[in-house]
């Protein structure tokens, strides 16, 4: 998420600061060099808003190039996940892979929707508590995270084990575990079947869980799906724990950054915007974006969700735009695969049906 140079300058170097007591606090003075470093800071890092992701899942970068001619090649498209860089045992690590976060991004005084996101992290920290954070994501029901199909799928298209990764909810921050902190095991990944690296497209997942969230309204809950298709230009918020600038450190505390839904002839100026993609951003401040390890957040538009971040041309470039996965669109696939109350014991709905049949008929 964007914001003035100056004030992006004085927020590093507190987030710096933040970021090393959190390091020093948790694992000892011995690794502040990790905490810094385990940023990943790389030129070749601006093509995904994934969080390092790659590193561990070998997944691809993902902003898009709007023309050759008007990309220089370290523009080209990026996912915005990032490389947890933390799990050596994972199958074909790539530490050149997922960025996302948000730069020109605020915190408000009360934050309404974070109870809506969690981070998405692979099984185990690297060094410490909250370092393996490389994709965000949104809880849809109790037992359902939606996210970006990209998150979960190697570059031989090959879906990662659900045992490789954690979800945690409950908590604003990334690197404190507080009493609400909510860690979650996966059941099932289902990346959308049709889902092109290539392309971009169908970029959205279903993450189903093995036990539910516990849901207060207060540090964790439900929100619902669109219902419409997105209204141009709408107010809506992405929300994240990618990076504040690109390339830049991940924040611990969630950032919020507030963009406008954007007619389709603006989005088609990327060759890879289509169908089943919503674009957005502030054309009055193009610092604010999603970034690195924003990748599967949501697009929050009159309390639904409206997008999914996915990809864009680095972080916060003028003239550009964050490219989201259109929720509405894809609305029907979505209700198809989340976790629903009409299963029970691993039942499906017709099993449960006859076996409550037979016992009314018993009684």
């Amino acid at each position: 998420m964007g914001v003035s140079k100056f004030v992006v300058y004085k927020l590093l170097l507190l987030e710096l600061h933040l970021q090393l007591l959190v390091c020093q606090s948790a694992t000892g003075s011995e690794h502040l060099e990790n905490c810094s470093t385990n940023w990943g800071i790389q030129a070749n890092h601006d093509k995904c808003h994934q969080q390092d992701a790659a590193e561990i899942f070998d997944t691809v970068n993902a902003k898009t190039p709007v023309t050759d001619a008007q990309v220089k090649p370290a523009q080209k498209t990026d996912y915005r996940s990032t490389n947890a860089q933390t799990n050596s045992s994972i199958d074909e690590v790539d530490e050149n892979e997922f960025h996302f976060l948000i730069t020109g991004g605020y915190r408000p005084v009360v934050n309404e929707i974070v109870k809506f996101v969690v981070s998405v992290r692979s099984s185990r920290p690297r060094k410490f508590f909250g370092d393996n954070h490389f994709c965000g994501g949104s809880i849809i029901s109790k037992q359902t995270v939606l996210s970006a199909a990209h998150c979960f799928m190697t570059k031989k298209n090959k879906v990662i084990r659900p045992s490789q990764v954690r979800i945690f909810a409950g908590s604003s921050r990334r690197l404190v575990k507080s009493a609400h902190t909510q860690e979650l095991l996966v059941d099932k990944l289902k990346p959308h079947p049709k889902f092109s690296f290539k392309r971009l497209t169908n970029d959205i997942a279903i993450v189903l869980l093995k036990t539910k969230v516990k849901i207060d309204g207060i540090t964790a809950d439900v929100i619902p799906i669109a219902n419409k298709e997105p209204t141009i230009g709408a107010k809506c918020t992405v929300i994240g724990w990618g990076t504040v600038i690109q390339f830049g450190p991940t924040p611990d505390e969630v950032l919020n950054a507030d963009v406008y839904i954007q007619p389709n002839a603006i989005c088609k100026r990327d060759p890879l915007f289509t169908k089943g993609m919503v674009c957005a951003a502030d054309t009055s401040d193009y610092e604010v974006d999603s970034c690195q390890g924003d990748s599967g957040g949501p697009l929050i538009c009159d309390g639904v969700i409206t997008g999914i971040v996915s990809f864009g041309i680095g972080c916060g470039e003028r003239g550009s735009f964050g490219v989201y996965a259109d929720v509405y669109y894809y609305r029907n696939w979505i209700n198809n695969n989340r976790a629903t109350q009409l299963k029970l014991n691993g039942l499906p709905a017709v099993a449960l049906a006859i076996a409550i049949a037979r016992r009314i008929l018993y009684f």
